[in-house]
């Protein structure tokens, strides 16, 4: 288990003594920790860290003592931060900022270090929350941003325009929640004024059932 405090990065470990404290990458703040999520790649775990100030850094789980090196992913605040798996089933950790970017990023070359930008994308304003589905073949990102909107990307897909428009609230979007089930996918999003939108997409991503409360 993973967690930010104002004091720095801790990690809990199921029956391994008490949580330990993450060394800070040099010149970084431990009280502009903002965003934290965990992911594995091949034999080694990690844990991935956003800062206020869109610096992300990651921290290797089996190697506690090694200094993280923090990197400008973002210019602006990053408001989401998740870890999948591209269609390849590499781990990939995805960013969402201020600055309207969702950047893709694999895993330290060798191990260690910084994360190895992929793709990156434009959205059509501030990205607040950001998901993953799959149609069975790849994985697609999901973006809820300020404006409202909701959408699809395709990580081999356009760099500014999404695949699909999912929703389209009258306020910021605060929630999100997406699931793959067996025939499609579902994607719940929530705004600023209490407005729950829920769509059911076909595998085929062509046949959408809404429903509004």
């Amino acid at each position: 288990v993973a967690a930010i405090l104002d004091s720095g990065l801790h990690v809990w470990r199921p029956r391994g003594g008490p949580p330990a404290r993450l060394p800070d990458p040099p010149g970084r703040e431990a009280s502009r920790l903002f965003k934290v999520c965990a992911y594995t790649a091949g034999d080694r775990r990690y844990v991935a860290c956003a800062y206020t100030d869109g610096f992300v850094a990651t921290w290797e789980l089996d190697r506690p003592e090694a200094v993280p090196i923090a990197q400008q992913a973002h210019e602006g605040q990053v408001w989401s931060l998740i870890a999948t798996q591209d269609g390849d089933g590499a781990s990939i950790v995805v960013s969402g900022a201020a600055d309207r970017r969702m950047r893709v990023w694999g895993e330290p070359a060798g191990g260690a270090g910084e994360l190895r930008a992929r793709e990156a994308f434009v959205a059509d304003g501030t990205l607040r929350r950001l998901g993953h589905v799959s149609d069975k073949q790849t994985t697609m990102l999901v973006s809820a941003s300020a404006t409202g909107l909701v959408a699809l990307w395709r990580l081999d897909g356009s760099a500014d325009r999404p695949e699909l428009e999912i929703s389209r609230h009258g306020s910021e979007v605060w929630a999100l929640a997406c699931r793959t089930t067996s025939d499609g996918v579902v994607i719940a999003s929530g705004d600023m004024n209490g407005d729950v939108q829920i769509k059911h997409l076909s595998t085929a991503l062509l046949d959408e059932d809404t429903i509004e409360g």
